[in-house]
């Protein structure tokens, strides 16, 4: 049976979105009197002052053509300008109205604020921005009192002795090359290389804080552990504690200096990961479930033992665990065990297809989903098998992630992310033009509130109760 249901449109909001550009490199810092401005090519941060927390982040959904090469506070008009790869962005942080303009040359790579004019640069050539009227032309900077950022930023590192030799090291002793620094009264912001942001005091020298949000390089998996969400990048893990609304960040684990009760970060399940790679996690506070691309492992932190259930030809895509049973995702179908009882029960081929690979599973409260080639595979109320098709789904492809919680579910196929209402029997898109930074999902969590979306781009938090009347 297939069922092809109804299809909502979604409109961006940017109070429902977070999305965390990765931190590969910071190339641009300014303030105003209570935030500081922080951009990194996927976008820009804006942290408060008053408690270090993430006020928002501005990127490509709120009007970023590109990647971010400057960004500078207009006090006048207190306004953010935005120079990027693609475009120039006048924007209210505060309303999020913005104007865009076309850059009158593609390798413009400085952004210049002054009373009456912006000024763009590259080189030895010179534009401005009217402000008011908008109007461009090619100009040259003359005596006036222009605050350049970008390029033409007149901050180096080395106008500031203490951060000799102009490097910031982590916990694993690996340097970073300090790549924007810009001072605030008696405060220093410092962006890196691989290494977030950080804020100094200039009067002690200390530092005061340090941001990064999520792994460099971007995140290959995300897991949902009892202590925290994870996410795994190609050389660190980071764990973001919801409670706390804090980060916690692990040099990926191998050779690392490590000091955490997690379990994830056991020596013997680093000792797995150094011989197989670790797809996918599942657990509580004694008992961690874990699939790689060998085999089925669980892991008791009391007696500290690891043990072996399968050995697999075929890579572990997911894990979803429940309260009684927890079932296994593999490439030859669905490994599920009775966590009470024991063994292990293969699930067979109810769709009758030639080749019954399951690559992800979400469940709602009524039901559990599993990716296969050509939609959903679920059981209606009397237990037999249906697919389910999202809206404008390929029928030759597999859903790429799931997740679900409550009564929604949540599709990443490879496009967008569909989510489907099971009460109002519904669908509604996200995608690049709904605020989604990047179509190509690597995972997907729910909770009761946000939905976590990793891409390529960084890690996104969105309010999915906006979604449906």
């Amino acid at each position: 049976m297939l069922l092809l249901l109804s299809l909502l449109s979604y409109t961006y909001s940017y109070h429902d979105w977070l999305n965390l550009p990765v931190m590969d490199e910071v190339v641009s810092i300014t303030t105003d009197k209570f935030d500081a401005y922080v951009a990194v090519p996927g976008g820009v941060y804006e942290i408060s002052y008053a408690d270090g927390s993430l006020t928002r982040t501005i990127t490509q959904a709120d009007g970023i053509k590109g990647e971010v090469r400057a960004v500078g506070w207009d006090s006048q008009y207190a306004m953010l300008w935005i120079l990027s790869s693609g475009n120039l962005l006048n924007i209210s942080p505060f309303s999020n109205q913005s104007f865009s303009y076309e850059l009158p040359d593609p390798d413009v790579n400085s952004l210049g604020i002054a009373r009456d004019y912006v000024l763009l640069a590259f080189g030895n050539r010179y534009w401005q921005v009217q402000k008011q009227t908008g109007i461009i032309s090619e100009t040259q900077p003359g005596n006036r009192d222009i605050a350049w950022f970008g390029s033409k930023t007149p901050y180096e590192a080395t106008d500031f002795t203490f951060l000799t030799p102009w490097l910031l090291y982590d916990r694993q002793f690996q340097p970073h090359r300090i790549t924007a620094v810009f001072p605030d009264g008696r405060r220093l912001w410092v962006g890196t290389e691989g290494f977030g942001v950080f804020l100094y005091s200039l009067s002690s020298k200390q530092q005061l804080r340090h941001w990064q949000f999520g792994p460099v390089g971007g995140v290959y998996r995300m897991f949902r552990l009892p202590d925290g969400l994870w996410f795994r990048g190609e050389n660190q893990s980071v764990r973001y504690d919801p409670a706390g609304d804090s980060w916690s960040y692990f040099a990926t684990p191998y050779n690392a200096v490590i000091n955490d009760p997690a379990l994830v970060l056991r020596s013997k399940v680093l000792n797995l990961g150094w011989r197989e790679t670790i797809l996918a996690a599942a657990g509580d506070s004694s008992l961690l479930w874990l699939g790689t691309d060998q085999g089925i492992y669980s892991y008791q932190a009391r007696p500290d033992v690891i043990t072996r259930h399968f050995r697999l030809s075929q890579p572990v895509n997911d894990i979803l665990l429940e309260r009684d049973s927890v079932f296994i995702a593999t490439d030859n179908g669905i490994i599920s065990s009775d966590r009470e009882k024991g063994g292990w029960n293969l699930y067979s081929d109810t769709l009758q297809q030639s080749y019954f690979g399951v690559f992800g599973i979400g469940a709602t409260r009524q039901r559990r989903y599993y990716s296969v080639y050509g939609g959903l595979e679920t059981r209606d109320s009397t237990g037999e098998p249906e697919l389910v098709i999202p809206p404008g789904f390929d029928l030759g492809a597999h859903p790429h992630a799931l997740a679900g919680a409550a009564d929604k579910l949540f599709v990443a196929t490879g496009r967008d992310i569909m989510v489907y209402d099971e009460r109002l029997r519904l669908w509604q898109a996200l995608n690049t033009l709904s605020g989604l930074p990047d179509a190509r999902v690597r995972s997907l969590y729910a909770d009761d509130q946000w939905l976590w979306v990793t891409t390529p781009a960084g890690i996104s938090r969105f309010n999915y109760h906006s979604l449906f009347p």
